[in-house]
């Protein structure tokens, strides 16, 4: 790991696609083009929860992660995380990818991440140890066939579960879970000015955690998310919010068609943003709600049955939300388009590679990980 000298880097201004010049994107069509390999002795991989994922010259890493590799959470089952890489090329010739496999120097979960012309910048996150206030920026170097970290200036505090985008060579980190509780704090980096170190900018409409942050228009748009309660469920949000970053005020938006959390989301095409499954909250209230019961009571016959109820319902956890939305920024409206065909997964992030949407790994039940990565391609309507 090396430290930053002179780093000046231009992030993407938003990850916005425009497809054959100004063709427009009807919709996707899927396909599990690959998955996360075996593990050494290992069986097939198990997936992995909270991932840093993004593209570094044209090379797709997806790193860390957590997962239960023994038991499940409601089993008593402890959370892993890992420093595994996976570095995937695409063949030119083929279309096909290769792998390389590596290690981070640190494993880790849950953290922010997203791409810059210059690689993929992680921001938070959390092992074993607790919540880390690290970012760092990540180069793929082909010739060298080597992964460079740079260590970037530290969070102004430990945040997990936060979410990040970048905008004009400026880095946006919002809310995240800290140790005191959901943050409603936005902070920025420039990465031209990297001694300045993160300052604080306009704080949220709200404290949020598992948001989704959007650079598209020239501005920011936070979208869903929950927030975590002492002694209630979490808040689920709808909300979408704008923020032009010349200005000091979120203006409101159309809300989402439902509330969503740990939603993948990204720009992508003509004047879109598209959010991919998510966590409508219905299951994980419930949840919640028994939690809250076992809090407080005290007849051990009435803990023992609150617990199995509890069991039961993680076990039997229906998965995610398999719509796809597709928000017009022009027109402030939200439309369907076609469920993803399988499982979704939450706590993951999307990417684009080339023209193709890339939705790798992630948790799509309770406890449980895929190691699949989905590859959305583009259905094109070209403009008469």
């Amino acid at each position: 790991m090396r430290k930053p000298i002179g780093m000046a880097m231009l992030c993407i201004l938003a990850m916005s696609l425009t497809v054959k010049g100004q063709a427009l994107i009807e919709d996707l069509t899927w396909d599990d083009a690959f998955s996360l390999p075996n593990r050494e002795g290992e069986q097939p991989h198990l997936g992995l929860a909270g991932p840093l994922v993004g593209m570094s010259n044209d090379a797709l890493l997806i790193g860390g992660g957590a997962n239960f590799p023994n038991k499940l959470p409601w089993e008593g089952g402890a959370k892993k995380y890992y420093r595994d890489l996976y570095v995937y090329l695409r063949k030119a010739s083929d279309g096909e990818s290769s792998l390389h496999t590596m290690e981070l120097p640190f494993a880790l979960a849950y953290a922010a991440s997203c791409t810059t012309p210059e690689g993929v910048v992680i921001a938070g996150g959390e092992n074993e140890g607790g919540l880390s206030k690290g970012a760092y920026a990540l180069t793929w170097l082909a010739s060298e066939q080597h992964l460079d970290v740079v260590e970037l200036p530290d969070l102004p505090f430990a945040v997990t579960n936060a979410a990040m985008t970048c905008l004009d060579g400026t880095l946006y980190v919002a809310g995240g879970e800290t140790d005191s509780g959901v943050s409603n704090k936005l902070w920025i980096l420039d990465l031209n000015e990297l001694e300045k170190g993160w300052i604080r900018h306009i704080n949220l409409p709200y404290a949020v955690s598992h948001a989704n942050l959007i650079a598209k228009g020239g501005g920011l748009f936070l979208i869903g998310g929950r927030k975590s309660n002492v002694d209630r469920p979490s808040d689920f949000y709808q909300s979408v919010w704008y923020l032009d970053t010349l200005g000091d005020t979120w203006q409101q938006r159309a809300p989402l068609p439902e509330p969503l959390s740990a939603a993948a989301a990204l720009a992508y095409g003509k004047d879109c943003i598209w959010v991919f499954g998510g966590d409508n909250g219905t299951t994980f209230s419930r949840v919640e709600e028994l939690l809250l019961l076992i809090k407080k009571t005290e007849d051990s016959e009435n803990n023992r049955i609150l617990n199995q109820q509890k069991a039961a319902l993680q076990a039997a956890h229906p998965g995610f939300s398999c719509q796809i939305w597709c928000y017009r920024v022009a027109t402030d409206t939200w439309e369907a388009k076609q469920p993803i065909p399988h499982e979704a997964p939450v706590t993951t992030t999307a990417t684009v590679w080339g023209d193709d949407v890339i939705l790798p790994s992630g948790e799509i039940r309770a406890g449980i990980r895929s190691p699949r990565i989905w590859v959305g391609k583009p259905i094109i309507k070209e403009k008469p």
